[in-house]
């Protein structure tokens, strides 16, 4: 499992609660913004069957995210990628390959999958 945030503060939260659950063999943190951590995966030959964005509501560009998961090869053919999103938000049905499975708004946040 990879974990990423841009903020050192939230990485050593993260840092934290991986050492409460005895996980840290099973995770990576990477601490960085979203392009560099994108392209550090790119470049390990990375693939993922399962993504979770989550980015700060006023840093989203989750469909720019998308596009360059399935540009830098990093999704597997049939992988999901849920994304957390402001409710007033509309992503588009589709957005290169991937297809919106399901969508579930909860007051102001809004979950949308994709495969």
């Amino acid at each position: 499992m990879h974990v990423a945030d841009a903020h050192k503060g939230a990485i050593g939260v993260i840092k934290d609660n991986v050492k409460l659950a005895r996980v840290e063999k099973q995770i990576t943190i990477h601490t960085g913004d979203r392009l560099r951590v994108l392209e550090k995966l790119r470049d390990r030959d990375e693939r993922f069957d399962f993504v979770f964005l989550d980015p700060p509501y006023e840093e989203q560009q989750l469909e720019e995210d998308i596009q360059l998961l399935q540009t830098y090869g990093l999704l597997h053919d049939e992988a999901t990628v849920v994304v957390e999103h402001r409710s007033g938000v509309e992503l588009p049905e589709t957005i290169s390959r991937v297809c919106q499975i399901h969508q579930k708004k909860y007051r102001d946040t809004t979950v949308t999958m994709y495969q």
